[in-house]
């Protein structure tokens, strides 16, 4: 019997469709989506935590004097966790705590015999580690430059590897930066890494080989690059997450003339602007989607250009001809993991709902406060769909002016400066 067992993509879609003919053997489950929400076997649609929801009141986990240590690199898109970084972190304590689950609930306070350690790097905009699932963090934000800057990375990574000595590194293996380093730490220590991994027991890891689905078991390896969903994200527990530091940073800000610089072969040249429109539904990070309730199909588009948006559709708008083909959403559609995905004028049918089962921030612009995307969404606006987005331009616009207004009012300033220093 497995003794970490990985989610089950098809028990979830089965447990969302009431009208599935094996959803009734399974009406006693229950799963949690990426969003947090608890989605109830029996067919309703997705629900949100209380807005006064307080996870100070959950029990806390406790790992005073931990045995070993399991490291975690999230990929922390936009310096936030993702749905996947929490998915690894929640694997992570289960190797750090022999498989024990948490998900029984209790008062008590839990000590634990291992501990989890996530080390970040880059912008951190979202501080709730503790309710990851996070022992220990690691924050490396504050060294080195912004940007692409593996070789640096890779050196803190390795001075972490000397002091911690963790049991196992998790990567996730759909991901940039963090694939990338798992890769790099593990020909720079000169060991195997196992890649596309999606189970883990006591003897195996069960590896998926490329596009190809197949699947393969491999012994144990130290340094893993984890799929996605590979297991349930924590939810029970609050857990510490207790700063720490390497003592090789804080020998460098005790003697900085005396630490050597990293030696950098790349140089990162900034981001590129990309059109939206250019960007496939499947990794977009901030969908616009119209639906039935959307009657000005020119201001839509004018509204998602305005965001830097791109845009999806319901299935009812495709139909209709409003929509390409290739901007459907949903079951029968393309499945969208944006942070941000903004529905305007769509009811929320169940196929609909699970082709954004896995997007961070829904947020809803409907005219039936009772509709199930309402229900689904973190936050809605209840009203006409073509006044609001008419109300969105004309304030991104405003936004826009003052910009400008207040760049060219400096840049006034300065020739006027110049000009009377010239005279003077």
């Amino acid at each position: 019997m497995n003794k970490f067992p990985r989610r089950d993509p098809r028990h979830e879609r089965i447990q969302r469709n009431r009208f599935h003919p094996l959803h009734l053997g399974l009406e006693n489950q229950y799963l949690v989506n990426q969003s947090q929400a608890s989605v109830a076997s029996s067919g309703a649609t997705p629900t949100i935590e209380p807005k006064d929801w307080d996870s100070s009141r959950l029990p806390l986990h406790r790992v005073e004097n931990p045995e070993f240590y399991i490291v975690v690199v999230p990929e922390m898109n936009g310096g936030r966790l993702t749905s996947a970084d929490k998915d690894m972190l929640g694997l992570a304590q289960q190797l750090a705590n022999g498989g024990i689950g948490y998900d029984n609930k209790g008062d008590q306070e839990l000590e634990g015999r291992g501990a989890v350690l996530a080390v970040v790097f880059g912008t951190v905009k979202d501080d709730r580690f503790a309710e990851a699932g996070v022992d220990r963090l690691l924050d490396l934000s504050w060294f080195g430059e912004e940007g692409y800057q593996p070789e640096y990375q890779l050196a803190l990574l390795q001075q972490a590897d000397k002091q911690f000595a963790p049991r196992y590194w998790l990567f996730g293996d759909q991901t940039m930066n963090s694939a990338d380093l798992g890769r790099r730490l593990a020909a720079r220590l000169d060991e195997r890494a196992a890649t596309g991994v999606v189970e883990i027991d006591d003897n195996w890891i069960w590896c998926r080989a490329g596009q190809s689905g197949n699947e393969y078991r491999r012994p144990h390896e130290r340094i893993l690059l984890v799929a996605e969903q590979i297991a349930d994200p924590v939810s029970n527990y609050r857990y510490q997450a207790i700063p720490v530091e390497l003592d090789v940073l804080m020998r460098e800000k005790a003697a900085p003339e005396m630490t050597p610089p990293v030696p950098s072969k790349i140089e990162d040249l900034g981001l590129v602007a990309v059109d939206p429109s250019s960007v496939s539904l499947m990794e977009a990070e901030f969908v616009v989607a119209g639906g039935n309730g959307v009657t000005d199909w020119p201001l839509f588009h004018q509204v998602a250009a305005a965001l830097g948006a791109t845009e999806g559709a319901s299935r009812v708008a495709v139909d209709d001809g409003n929509m390409p083909r290739s901007t459907q959403v949903g079951a029968s559609g393309t499945l969208v993991s944006a942070r941000v995905y903004l529905a305007m004028g769509i009811s929320g049918a169940i196929q609909h709902l699970q082709g954004m089962t896995h997007c961070n921030t829904v947020i809803a612009i409907n005219l039936d406060p009772g509709c199930a995307m309402v229900s689904r969404a973190d936050l809605s606006v209840i009203g006409d769909s073509s006044k609001i987005m008419q109300a969105l331009v004309d304030s991104i616009n405003r936004a826009e002016s003052e910009i400008r207004v207040r760049e060219l009012t400096e840049f006034d300033r300065e020739q006027a400066k110049e000009k009377w220093d010239d005279a003077v």
